[in-house]
């Protein structure tokens, strides 16, 4: 089941979160979540594509449903490109609107590589707080087709 975020009320984003859909975004960019059971301690997975980026502007932003950790530098977390950026182009990540960490995909690079910001080894969430990334503030030339795969542990 898909769930527009432009069709619907304001709590579509939670309601889909709560039943692990795949999020469909105004803008056609994608998002899902897979929503584990915590007494197992499994993991929870945030994806989203975007093909086009608008410098600046949020790439995902996805308050997340369980309190959970992202440890250092977001271990078996993935983000990709289908055409290479043509600079170095830096994606912020978010904790609650504070700069957590990077995302930082190379010259002619398809595949980032995670950077924290600080000295923080692990970022703890608390439930419903957001994890958000924004495209970088000026658009690279090429860069497109970018999806990322956050994965963290259920606190």
């Amino acid at each position: 089941m898909a769930i527009r975020l432009d069709q619907g009320g304001t709590n579509a984003n939670l309601e889909a979160a709560a039943a692990g859909y795949v999020v469909k975004l105004a803008d056609d960019s994608l998002g899902l979540t897979t929503i584990p059971d915590p007494s197992l301690g499994k993991k929870i997975y945030l994806a989203a594509f975007k093909q086009a980026l608008a410098g600046g502007d949020t790439f995902f932003s996805f308050a997340v449903p369980v309190a959970c950790v992202f440890s250092d530098p977001f271990v078996g977390s993935y983000g990709s490109s289908a055409v290479a950026a043509t600079a170095e182009t830096v994606f912020s990540i978010l904790s609650g609107g504070i700069e957590v960490a990077t995302a930082v995909f190379a010259p002619g690079g398809t595949v980032c590589t995670f950077e924290v910001v600080g000295t923080v080894a692990d970022i703890e969430l608390l439930q419903w707080v957001d994890l958000t990334i924004m495209d970088p503030a000026v658009d690279d030339a090429t860069l497109a087709c970018v999806r990322f795969t956050i994965v963290g542990d259920v606190a």
